[in-house]
Parts: C-alpha cells; sequence; structure tokens
C-alpha cells in the first residue's frame, strides 16, 4: 500500500479487513474461497483503472492512517492509558 498499490485480502476477523478496506483500498474475499480469489486477481490483472484508483486510495490511506508520525503519537497515548489504568491498581 505504502508503493500504490492495491490489497487483495481475506475478511478474516482481524485488523486486515480495516487497513485495507473492500472497494477502496482492496479486493476482501472469502477466506478459503479459491474461486473468489482468482476473480480477485483476475479484476486486477485485466482493469489497469481499477489498479491505478485502489492503488492511489492504499498509498494515500498509509500517508494519513500509518505514518510514522500517527504512529508514535497512538503509542505514546496507548501507553499513557495504560500507565494510568496501572496506576489505580498501585
Amino acid at each position: 500500500m505504502a508503493h500504490g498499490r492495491p490489497v487483495i485480502n481475506t475478511n478474516l476477523s482481524s485488523g486486515v479487513p480495516w487497513v485495507a478496506r473492500d472497494g477502496r483500498e482492496a479486493i476482501t474475499v472469502t477466506a478459503d474461497d479459491v474461486e473468489e480469489l482468482s476473480a480477485a486477481i483476475q479484476r486486477f490483472a485485466y482493469d489497469c483503472e481499477l489498479v491505478d484508483q485502489r492503488g492511489e486510495a492504499a498509498e494515500r490511506r498509509v500517508k494519513s492512517e500509518f505514518n510514522y508520525t500517527l504512529f508514535c503519537d497512538r503509542t505514546e497515548a496507548l501507553y499513557s492509558a495504560l500507565c494510568v489504568k496501572g496506576s489505580d491498581h498501585g
């Protein structure tokens, strides 16, 4: 995504579908569905406009949601919240 490439991912109950969202930066397929995966690969293989659109969206998402500064700020906020919760037990 950071290099402007779209994603094919699965709809697992993880953060992956949130990072690369279906219809925006990705095509999300059902896990273990080989035909659906094949169709997604075919769409990207033959639709350069779709690849470009989703790739540009992917790069924008990385820059806006997963950049270094934002990562550091979110990590610091999480640690601060954990320290506050931890001090309640001390």
